[in-house]
């Protein structure tokens, strides 16, 4: 009888045994299963990045997808997600993706900065300005994320806030040429060109082909005053050669106009014309400079070229008028110039050369109620208080 007992007790510890493992044993079976849907879904991370950066991104959604649902708490995953969504232009998806990634890590730097990207894409600016703001506080290494928040008060019209924010940075990232070109826009902005030129030279240094840099720098030269410098410096840039530029061939010509080189700056104007005659603005141009150099027949082809490009444009008949006025035609040019005015109320020119030919025609109190609206327009226009006291009646 005896073995029979051991036989029976070894069973009932075998049976004892069957309940599985304790607590301690569950735990390190869902860590461990933990670790190995971490490591797989690692795998289907990676292969969603680089279907990503292919711009195959419904391979990508699948893959992210899939790592997602084997490690659903790993926020890089969602930033991705996300990405993937804003390039397919998904915006709602995105930003649900970047919330859970903020959500399942509040530092993810990353995330801050694409919400603010989609909240921009909404015209958002003040949560964008948020979000970026917010990246850029995370992880202050990334020059991208200060120049988005910089740039989004740029856009708010906070110039001060904007030029408070990446001044202090600007010897941290003074190998960073945008950095430089952020702060002589904004200085361009508040109406500082000096400061603007000290900043673009310091960007064009950093970047010497970069075409915008050196318009941008030629511009604020301009603004100086500097009109010789500018023009060197356009000259210089368009040495390079490449694809004709259209901005750049028009600075040339005002760089010209200023240096009172008018002829000059009449046949850089032509040749805008002769590449780009869709361009209203470029014809308006060169119709100033036939204007100054008493062109009367190119003032002509111009007017009519305006009137065929954007006939609500009040410079076509202004054009015609200042034609009229030089051929002693006063009906005409008061006719074309009263045109000028009820196009572009707001425009001082064409109501100012409209009073000076009422005036010559002895109607000097039509000419004065011109002068006085120019004024009303503008009270400190010099032209305008000069005219309007001279012509203003007599009263008994």
């Amino acid at each position: 009888m005896r073995p029979i007992s051991i036989v029976l007790a070894a069973a009932l510890l075998a049976a004892a045994g069957c309940g599985g493992p304790g607590p301690k044993g569950k735990q390190n079976r869902v860590e461990a299963n933990a670790r190995m849907n971490l490591v797989s879904s690692r795998v289907s991370y990676d292969q969603a990045t680089q279907a990503f950066h292919a711009g195959q991104f419904e391979r990508a959604v699948k893959d992210v997808r899939s790592a997602i649902e084997k490690s659903p708490d790993q926020a890089d995953y969602f930033v991705l997600l996300g990405r993937i969504m804003l390039e397919m232009a998904r915006l709602e998806p995105a930003m649900q993706a970047f919330d859970k990634a903020i959500e399942l890590d509040e530092k993810t730097a990353e995330a801050f900065y694409f919400r603010g990207v989609v909240f921009e894409r909404w015209s958002n600016d003040e949560f964008a300005a948020e979000s970026y703001h917010r990246a850029y506080e995370i992880d202050g290494s990334k020059l991208p994320y200060l120049l988005a928040a910089a740039e989004c008060e740029v856009g708010l019209g906070r110039l001060d806030t904007a030029r408070m924010l990446i001044e202090p940075k600007a010897s941290y990232f003074e190998n960073h040429a945008a950095i430089h070109q952020l702060l002589g826009q904004i200085a361009m902005i508040q109406g500082d060109p000096h400061t603007a030129v000290n900043s673009f030279r310091k960007a064009q240094l950093l970047v010497p082909t970069d075409r915008i840099v050196a318009e941008e720098l030629c511009r604020a030269q301009l603004a100086t005053g500097d009109v010789a410098g500018a023009l060197e410096s356009v000259r210089r840039l368009q040495i390079g050669g490449g694809e004709t530029n259209r901005d750049l061939l028009r600075l040339e010509a005002r760089c010209l106009s200023e240096l009172g080189r008018h002829a000059e700056a009449r046949a850089v104007f032509v040749e805008v014309t002769r590449l780009f005659p869709e361009d209203v603005s470029a014809w308006i141009d060169l119709a100033s400079e036939a204007h100054h150099l008493g062109d009367l027949r190119r003032l002509g082809n111009c007017a009519a070229r305006i009137e065929l490009l954007a006939p609500d444009r009040w410079e076509a008949p202004f054009f015609r008028g200042l034609i009229a006025r030089a051929e002693g035609r006063s009906e005409e040019a008061i006719a074309a110039l009263t045109r000028a005015v009820e196009l572009a109320p707001e425009e001082n020119l064409p109501r100012l050369v409209l009073g000076m030919e009422l005036r010559s025609a002895g109607r000097s109190d039509d000419a004065y109620r011109m002068f006085a609206g120019a004024l009303r327009l503008d009270p400190e226009h010099p032209t305008a208080k000069r005219l309007a006291a001279e012509t203003r009646p007599v009263t008994p």
